[in-house]
């Protein structure tokens, strides 16, 4: 989708890392929440919701409170993934007579 209109640069690099693992921090997860937290405080000072900023927030509370403010940034997947409900877990195949 590189000559879609929704192609990131960034996730030309992010997006291998995030495949690999590779949480080597190019950009640290504490610095991405205090630069949120940032723009949260300002949008709040103007009237402004910014509905998905604090959606970004919450996750990367969580990353720190999992002990992964010093991972890059794009380690966030990990929250992600641990927010997957039991209903989208992948199915495991049943071993042995019950």
């Amino acid at each position: 989708a590189r000559s879609s209109a929704a192609h990131s640069q960034i996730m030309d690099v992010k997006g291998d890392k995030m495949i690999a693992g590779d949480w080597t921090p190019h950009g640290k997860i504490a610095q991405h929440l205090k630069d949120v937290r940032i723009m949260l405080a300002e949008a709040e000072r103007l009237g402004q919701q910014l509905p998905l900023g604090a959606v970004l927030a919450d996750v990367l509370e969580a990353c720190m409170r999992h002990g992964e403010g010093e991972r890059d940034n794009c380690a966030s997947i990990e929250e992600v993934r641990r927010r997957r409900t039991s209903a989208s877990q992948p199915q495991r195949a049943a071993s042995g007579p019950r």
